[in-house]
């Protein structure tokens, strides 16, 4: 995990010097650690914002008054559900790629804040916030039917869009980007291993940012 936190040129660098520590029985190999947990947010904004929605839930469900019954109940097992730890990062073995897992995410969140809502009644509001906690406000509209935020510093592009009925994120989705495991797939391509179809040395030439412009 820790290696798959680091951005993808500082990876490969990484898996190379543990591989080669391993294979030649050096003790330091135990000190190398990678990146840190929270580094998947910085890499990838679709995880960011997944983060930060779940907060914005979790502080909805937390703020239920305790007499709210059967509801309570409901919006707490949607957000410990939402909270699953699955796309909240990314490797080689799941993460935030997986389209049924992450638009599964999503839907929870959705109904663990359907659920408070309907109890507080139906709220009709469009105001400025911090949707993405970045430090620059959004405009966010929230209906008894969908929530919509706008980045007003992306072109006024859309960041969120909650169908609240059928519990579905129109905008989950996840941008193109180079991923440390493609030059690995080179890496064995040219060494005779695997035929990889549509990749070329090209496409293993990193790239910076986050992929979100």
């Amino acid at each position: 995990m820790t290696e798959w936190a680091l951005p993808p040129a500082d990876a490969i660098e990484f898996g190379d010097a543990l591989h080669r520590f391993r294979d030649e029985g050096r003790p330091e190999a135990r000190f190398l650690r990678g990146g840190f947990w929270r580094n998947f947010q910085r890499r990838y904004r679709e995880i960011n914002d997944l983060h930060k929605q779940m907060l914005r839930a979790s502080d909805k469900v937390a703020a239920m008054p305790a007499g709210s019954g059967p509801a309570r109940a409901r919006a707490r097992d949607h957000l410990l559900r939402g909270q699953s730890n699955d796309c909240y990062w990314h490797g080689l073995f799941g993460g935030i790629y997986i389209a049924h897992m992450r638009l599964a995410t999503f839907e929870h969140l959705i109904a663990a804040e359907d659920a408070v809502d309907r109890v507080a009644g139906a709220n009709r509001i469009g105001v400025l916030r911090d949707v993405d906690i970045d430090g620059v406000d959004e405009a966010y509209f929230e209906a008894p039917g969908q929530v919509v935020s706008v980045k007003l510093d992306r072109g006024a592009a859309i960041g969120e869009w909650d169908i609240r009925a059928a519990r579905h994120a129109l905008t989950g989705v996840v941008r193109r980007r180079f991923e440390a495991s493609h030059a690995r797939l080179l890496r064995a391509e040219r060494a005779g291993t695997i035929r990889v179809a549509g990749l070329s040395v090209a496409a293993a030439e990193p790239v910076t940012g986050d992929g979100s412009g």
